[in-house]
């Protein structure tokens, strides 16, 4: 340390500027000119929020150790996947009427209520009433923290960061998972498995409070009554639904999306496919660690991608190949080199390519107005098969086996390849 301090000393001004700039030129490699300074109160958030939730690591083991049956875990997923795809439209329309800023600080403080009280629930019916309220606090969020973000970059001129801030934020949210699968095995060594929820829901609810520093989207919302906030939800849920089926590129984008998320078929079959493949449980979080770390870096292979190939379009569809060829390859590839590869690359590489590419793509064409009910219309339709394909995806590996689980997770997202490709104008 000492020579560390004799180093900086005995540089000249020079070298010293030039030691500061190589550092500025690494993070000006990920935040372009303005961009953290306009949205760092987002990214701050995600990276908080995700850092402190390993809940998704120990999700299984901590209601099997409070004696429920893998039916009971598997409907604790459904209820919030349901939960959040009934909720997406009326929470969309309800923050482009009340204001996008209080419908996203309130969504992430309740969550964050909602998970430090999860280890005080001992039937299973209290864990899923509560689990009905977190996913309502989850869609207070979903569509309208993007439109907040979109609508704030339009409103400085700065539009042309849009595509940036995808590409970070999902950058962001696998750092913070990396580091939350390496911190969760911590917090359960040391202060037992229940603090895993206490942790995820404090980080949650400071997450909220660093958005509090964000600036509002627009200078002033529509102040309405209370008696008429009904009437308008409805009314712009109808107009962002007819709005999506009337326009050619979000129609398209919705149903690849739909079929996409037909990969969830798969979500129940990749820790008992590992176990078959002689991969011991206890690296299950470091796996998940290390497919987030790579899922830091992989978002920004887009620019690399585009330069490649012409068209969103055709990229998305490109990526939805991949994936089902990597999944499809189970069936015919066995040991766990080929199980860790085709994991990482159906998890983490290929959908942290894709996610911001298509959100960015999805955004570019939505009306302002209503820009968050629109998205909370696409949440809604791919909540539907997310929720169906991890019920189904259940009785497949029941029934067959999870190697064949996967396989077929591969073959139903196919027809999101043709819906993609037609996404264009």
């Amino acid at each position: 340390m000492f020579e560390f301090f004799v180093l900086f000393e005995s540089m000249t001004q020079t070298q010293l500027k030039e030691f500061i700039n190589k550092y500025l030129y690494a993070f000006n490699m990920f935040f372009k000119k303005g961009e953290f300074k306009l949205l760092w109160p987002f990214y701050l958030s995600l990276f908080i929020g995700f850092l402190a939730d390993s809940t998704e690591f120990i999700w299984v083991i901590f209601f099997l150790d409070k004696g429920f049956s893998f039916v009971q875990i598997s409907l604790t997923w459904g209820i919030v996947l349901l939960g959040t795809t009934l909720f997406e439209i009326p929470t969309g329309a309800v923050a482009d009427i009340l204001g996008r800023k209080k419908s996203v600080i309130i969504g992430w403080l309740l969550g964050g209520l909602i998970l430090l009280m999860v280890p005080f629930m001992q039937s299973f019916v209290a864990v899923c009433l509560l689990l009905i309220f977190f996913a309502f606090a989850l869609t207070l969020v979903s569509g309208a923290e993007e439109a907040w973000v979109v609508d704030l970059l339009k409103r400085h001129r700065q539009s042309d960061l849009q595509e940036s801030y995808f590409m970070n934020s999902t950058s962001i949210k696998s750092l913070g998972t990396f580091i939350a699968g390496v911190l969760g095995v911590l917090i359960i060594a040391f202060l037992g498995i229940d603090w895993i929820f206490f942790i995820s829901g404090a980080g949650m609810t400071l997450g909220g409070f660093c958005l509090m520093f964000a600036e509002r989207s627009r200078a002033k919302f529509e102040r309405t009554p209370l008696t008429n906030v009904l009437g308008k939800t409805i009314k712009v849920s109808r107009e962002a639904i007819k709005y999506v089926y009337d326009h050619k590129i979000l129609f398209y984008l919705t149903l690849g999306g739909f079929f996409f998320y037909l990969i969830s078929v798969s979500a129940v079959a990749w820790q008992p496919y590992f176990l078959s493949q002689g991969i011991l449980l206890k690296y299950f979080t470091l796996l998940g660690s290390a497919g987030a770390l790579i899922g830091v870096f992989v978002p920004h292979l887009v620019k690399v991608i585009q330069k490649k190939i012409k068209g969103d379009n055709q990229i998305l569809a490109l990526l939805i190949i991949i994936i089902a060829v990597a999944s499809i390859g189970i069936y015919f590839i066995a040991g766990p080199v080929y199980a860790i590869i085709a994991f990482i690359v159906s998890r983490f590489v290929i959908p942290n390519i894709l996610f911001p590419l298509e959100n960015h793509y999805f955004q570019k064409h939505s009306l302002s107005k209503i820009r968050a009910a629109i998205g909370s219309t696409k949440s809604m339709i791919i909540g539907l098969p997310c929720f169906i394909a991890m019920l189904a995806g259940g009785f497949i590996t029941d029934a067959f086996g999870p190697k064949i689980a996967l396989a077929l997770s591969g073959v139903f997202i196919l027809p999101g390849v043709i819906f993609y490709y037609l996404a264009k104008k």
